[in-house]
């Protein structure tokens, strides 16, 4: 979410200011104390990896654990545990760390070197974690099923503002290597970059040329086609499916050109690269739509509009293909100040919202989805945050916020007593304005519009863990896959 918009009023602030998708299914059975133990993954499946991992959290210390193996979701009750995948091939494992009969100190980690085929791409694979724990009400506790899709080699792409031909650069994280996107791409201004699920495609928002420009990221951002649009392409979401993608444009106060447009960027179809609707029901007077975010479901959309010398609102929009009122604002909610994105939670119910107000410490507006009632305001993060994004597990959300400097990690799950507490980097960065969360949650990038560099972050010490020099594409948008 990068807008030319958004870096003037960063400096405005600065001024006044004195900022491969993997999924769990099914239901884990609880072991001692009460305690579900978790499985999760490590690193990106792709042909070639020597240790991707599957990784189990929250089980009874000292236990023996066994890790099963499948290509198929079920659900078949055994011994008081649903096993979760078939067929089953299973690798006895542990025990867990932690000491003896300890409730939820178990921890195990399982390997894998993935073999260089690269028609693995695309491939399935299932995993549940059983642990043999005498606080169990049959002896087994289990975790849910972890799906696994194979992916493409791990990418991270960021875009800058130079000229009339702006640089967008790929940094392949296997061999270290720079490559730059613009000469497929073409685009001038890019403001924005986010990746199909399955890595393939990637949808570059280009402001000044505007258009969605659709491209092969698998060679080299070369240019598939482009939706051109009225207004100033802002940044874009693509549906879970891969097929879909929903764009916004803004523009001046006055300008009507606040809108959302849903195109289609499957290279198969026969309407590839064509708008398919315009979203209804957008408030008049909505002209600075700035950052949206989707559920893991598809169904529901969040759009931010920022409220510079008008109201800031968030909106609400039908997703679903089977709704009634698909594509249409459901309802829209006025934001505590100016607002810079917003991302609902998985499951839809919930919304994020980043606050940024030109004076004064940032926040985080917390939204019942359905109704539309602002549930909490979380206060405290950073100085003008510019961007947000949420992790895998719905557990924190990350925000740039360039004015102070930081990458700041908020708790946003509510069942967690730790729930609003935030964490910000340790070292001071240059104007961070764009975030990106990596698959496995574990490193979150950042662009600097002050450097040439972007940097990873480790979520959990919210250290960096790396710089790389890309020049100017450090300044605007990043995306990971």
């Amino acid at each position: 979410m990068n807008r030319p918009l958004l870096a003037l009023l960063a400096l405005l602030a600065f001024a006044s200011a004195h900022t491969t998708a993997q999924s769990r299914y099914g239901s884990g059975t609880a072991g001692t104390a009460g305690i579900v133990p978790a499985i999760w993954f490590g690193g990106v499946a792709y042909p070639g990896n020597p240790a991707f991992a599957i990784e189990l959290a929250g089980a009874r210390g000292g236990a023996p654990a066994l890790l099963a193996f499948g290509v198929t979701q079920t659900r078949l009750p055994v011994l008081g545990i649903d096993v979760l995948v078939v067929p089953i091939v299973a690798a006895q494992l542990g025990p867990t760390s932690g000491s003896p009969g300890a409730a939820g100190a178990g921890e195990l980690t399982a390997t894998f070197a993935l073999p260089a085929v690269p028609s693995l791409i695309g491939s399935r694979f299932d995993f549940q974690w059983i642990v043999l724990d005498a606080g169990a009400p049959q002896g087994l506790a289990a975790t849910t099923g972890l799906e696994v899709r194979v992916g493409e080699t791990p990418l991270v792409v960021a875009c800058g503002s130079q000229g009339s031909l702006d640089p967008i650069v790929a940094l392949d994280l296997t061999t270290g290597t720079l490559t730059s996107w613009q000469p497929g791409v073409g685009a001038n201004n890019p403001t924005d970059v986010v990746f199909t699920p399955d890595g393939r495609i990637a949808i570059v928002s280009a402001s000044l040329s505007r258009e969605f420009v659709i491209v092969d990221a698998t060679r080299n951002g070369a240019r598939l086609g482009a939706l051109r649009v009225p207004g100033l392409p802002n940044s874009a979401i693509v549906t879970p499916d891969g097929r879909r993608a929903y764009g916004i444009t803004g523009g001046t106060q006055g300008s009507g050109d606040g809108r959302i447009h849903e195109f289609d960027i499957d290279p198969t179809s026969p309407t590839f690269g064509q708008e398919l609707a315009v979203v209804a029901g957008v408030p008049g007077g909505a002209d600075q739509l700035e950052g949206l975010g989707m559920s893991r479901d598809g169904r529901v959309l969040t759009v931010a509009n920022l409220g510079l010398g008008q109201t800031p609102l968030l909106l609400f929009v039908d997703t679903d293909p089977h709704s009634p009122t698909y594509d249409t604002v459901l309802r829209s909610l006025t934001a505590s100040n100016l607002v810079t994105d917003v991302e609902p939670s998985h499951d839809g119910q919930l919304a994020f919202a980043a606050i940024a107000p030109l004076g004064g410490a940032g926040s985080v507006q917390v939204v019942h989805v359905p109704t539309g009632t602002t549930l909490a305001i979380l206060p405290g993060v950073g100085v003008f945050p510019t961007d947000l994004d949420i992790d895998p597990l719905g557990r924190y959300a990350y925000l740039a916020c360039g004015v102070s400097g930081e990458v700041v990690r908020v708790n946003v799950d509510p069942s967690d007593p730790a729930f609003g507490s935030v964490l910000a980097t340790t070292t001071p960065l240059q104007q961070p304005f764009s975030v990106a969360v990596s698959a496995d949650g574990r490193v979150v990038w950042s662009t600097q519009q002050n450097g040439q560099d972007i940097v990873a972050i480790d979520t959990a010490t919210m250290t960096i863990a790396g710089t790389f020099p890309v020049g100017p594409a450090a300044y605007a948008g990043i995306a990971v896959r």
